[in-house]
């Protein structure tokens, strides 16, 4: 098994941020509001590996051209979403910028803040 695959399966923080713990902001959030879950296993299941809910057969990537804002596209190294991923959405949108980050998961505003808020304002003000 791959050390990120790895590192999601075994991680005692989240399946999303395997770098960091959950903060207590994030973990009471989770606490108090059963319905988020309730929402996440509607669109995917149970499982953030197998897709089984509403979300199984939905798919943006026809209606991508006629986005036409800057877009920002982010991800990280270890992402579930992964660069073959991103890389249509990249090649669809017109006016598109996209960052990977080299040491995050799905949670780069929290795994590289420093560098995440660099690229988002430089985004905005761009």
């Amino acid at each position: 098994m791959s050390p990120p695959f790895h590192s999601i399966l075994h991680s005692s923080s989240t399946p999303l941020c395997p770098h960091l713990p959950l903060s207590p902001q994030t973990k009471q959030k989770e606490q108090t509001n059963p319905s988020a879950l309730s929402a996440h296993n509607t669109r995917n299941g149970p499982s953030e590996f197998t897709v089984t809910g509403s979300l199984k057969k939905w798919d943006i990537r026809p209606s991508l051209h006629k986005i036409a804002v800057p877009t920002l596209l982010l991800n990280g190294r270890y992402d579930e979403a992964q660069d073959e991923v991103v890389e249509p959405y990249f090649r669809a949108i017109g006016k598109v910028k996209w960052y990977r980050f080299a040491e995050s998961s799905h949670m780069p505003q929290l795994e590289e803040r420093e560098e995440f808020m660099k690229v988002v304002v430089g985004f905005l003000l761009g």
